[in-house]
């Protein structure tokens, strides 16, 4: 199920990896309708570290879809 959600959420919105592992449910807000990409999931040797984006540009908000929507709020449950 994970890897369902991963790459569709990197094909629907052409996100990269590091930003598709980073993401958590405090991400998604259900009201607002938005995703917020606010850190990356990256692996250094064997250590794996959450952090900020390497520029400001690739921390965005982005609109919801509804069909994602959907499937993320069947998927919390």
């Amino acid at each position: 199920m994970f890897l369902e959600t991963a790459v569709y959420l990197a094909a629907h919105y052409g996100l990269r990896r590091s930003e598709v592992l980073a993401l958590k449910w405090d991400c998604i807000n259900f009201e607002e309708k938005t995703i917020s990409i606010k850190e990356v999931r990256v692996k250094y040797g064997k250590t794996v570290v959450v952090k900020k984006p390497k520029s400001e540009k690739s921390q965005r908000i982005l609109p919801l879809m509804e069909k994602l929507e959907d499937y993320l709020l069947h998927l919390k449950k």
